[in-house]
């Protein structure tokens, strides 16, 4: 019901202030949910404590708080308008869902924390994310909300009432039902689940499994070269305690790996997957070109037998921390070494396995359901996430991020097997269930046996296509009732 006091709000004001309520509305939760943005900034920069909140403020409060306010905007208009509840009702939901799509693509996009994205934990409702995504769930939530603000200011119309409840109470029952065919469907059997708590394991054609690692190392640390050989050396000793446990594949943290592997891989790397006749999966720094003309990667390797048998470059960059919109602007002026200006890869990389095909977001990459649909459609059995939270100390980011890999799973029914640095680290299974994972800052190593499904679901084939139903019923609707043509304020 978190909507339900900003419609009231909204209700008896000009379109003008409705725009002013609901940027204000969208800063306050912006800065709620992303104020570990500062954290960031202050803690692992130069950039000073005045910098860090100028920052956290304009690209939370005005940036993704201005979506809130064309939403207010345009849902004041629809509340007023001479329609049927119902398509009051549908138009509100429509918009948000709209505007949610717009502020995942507009300029490079954040997708950050959606209204969806709360529901990860109901696993019967967002099964539907393999037909609508997680716009699916955005839609219902926001239906139920105006809904119940229908309701409540039409009280003493019973037949209103009646109306505007049937429709989120048909749908919520759909959604459970689909939910529960599917989970019926597709849930791995448990007769190969192991006692030990430290190994999750359902049912694959292949009795060995993926691992992942967790070192929870500082940023500092990390780009310490003092540090560098007790870093390898924990990375190593979690590797090989998981390879005796039976993984065919072992999966390190984003940029781990603090030095670049093309020039040469360390003896005792080679030495310990060749010995298990496993694979490395692990992120690292990466570059090209000659003296005073190089070109820097966020990159993921695969190295088998002492060999890099296949490299990814991150595709989809954080915007200032990894290069700068606007060149000059390097407001993360870091306190340790490492790349400033990262380059993005050109095109998704299948990694061919012996265990399975596989594909490689970096960090916030998983955000991004274009991404993992497209490994998908290129014949990924498996998605990697790697990444380093690290810069966020003791916040709910870890929690958020993690919590958003649910929905990658769930779009093209593959299961995430997740790496992060300070965590959380652990595997969803195709059904977006969290079946095993390492608690923020934590050290340690978790093994799981994933069930492949080879299908192909229709969210996978065709993307975003209820997002995209929903903006062009609002540009509908604005057309037949004449907003497009009114004055704007």
């Amino acid at each position: 019901m978190g909507l339900v006091p900003l419609f009231f709000a909204i209700l008896d004001g000009s379109p003008k202030n409705a725009l002013f309520l609901g940027w204000l509305f969208g800063a306050v939760h912006s800065i709620g949910v992303g104020y570990w943005v500062f954290h960031a900034l202050y803690f692992n920069s130069s950039a000073g404590f005045l910098v860090s909140l100028l920052f956290m403020v304009v690209v939370f409060a005005a940036g993704i708080g201005f979506y809130f306010a064309v939403f207010s905007y345009g849902a004041n208009r629809f509340i007023k308008m001479r329609m049927p509840l119902v398509v009051k009702a549908l138009a509100v939901s429509c918009l948000w869902t709209g505007m949610e799509f717009c502020r995942a693509h507009f300029l490079s996009g954040m997708p950050w924390s959606f209204l969806g994205h709360s529901q990860y934990s109901w696993l019967t409702v967002i099964q539907i994310a393999d037909v609508a995504g997680v716009y699916g769930i955005s839609f219902l939530i926001v239906l139920t909300n105006i809904a119940i603000f229908f309701t409540i200011t039409n009280f003493s119309d019973r037949k209103k009432v009646t109306a505007i409840l049937f429709l989120p109470i048909i749908l919520i029952n759909a959604f459970l039902i689909y939910g529960s065919v599917r989970l019926s469907q597709l849930s791995a059997p448990e007769s190969m689940i192991k006692p030990e708590s430290k190994i999750k394991t359902a049912y694959a054609t292949d009795t060995r499994s993926i691992a992942v690692i967790q070192i929870s190392v500082s940023q500092a640390e990390k780009w310490d070269k003092k540090k560098w050989q007790d870093i390898l050396s924990m990375l190593l000793e979690l590797s090989e305690n998981a390879l005796k446990d039976g993984a065919a594949i072992v999966v390190w943290p984003e940029t781990t790996v603090p030095f670049y592997l093309e020039q040469q891989i360390p003896y005792s790397i080679k030495q310990l997957f060749k010995q298990y006749n496993a694979t490395l999966v692990t992120g690292g720094p990466r570059y090209t070109g000659s003296p005073g003309n190089y070109t820097f990667y966020n990159s993921a390797y695969q190295i088998n037998d002492g060999k890099i048998l296949n490299i990814y470059n991150k595709i989809h960059l954080l915007p200032f921390g990894e290069y700068f919109p606007l060149g000059f602007m390097d407001v993360l002026k870091l306190r340790y070494s490492a790349p400033r200006q990262y380059s993005p890869g050109i095109e998704p990389v299948v990694f061919n396995d012996p265990f399975g095909r596989f594909g490689a977001l970096i960090c916030f990459e998983v955000l991004f359901p274009e991404l993992t649909r497209d490994l998908v459609n290129r014949g990924a059995d498996f998605i990697v996430n790697m990444s380093n939270d690290a810069w966020f100390g003791k916040t709910s980011e870890h929690q958020q991020h993690f919590s958003m890999a649910v929905f990658r799973a769930v779009e093209c029914r593959r299961p995430i097997a997740r790496s992060s640095n300070t965590g959380i680290s652990g595997f969803v299974d195709n059904t977006g269930k969290i079946v095993s994972q390492i608690q923020p800052f934590d050290q340690g190593y978790r093994i799981y046996r994933p069930w492949f499904t080879k299908g192909i679901t229709f969210y996978c084939r065709h993307g975003d296509l209820f997002a995209k139903l929903c903006i062009f019923i609002v540009l509908a609707l604005c057309f037949f009732q004449g907003i497009l043509f009114k004055k704007f304020l």
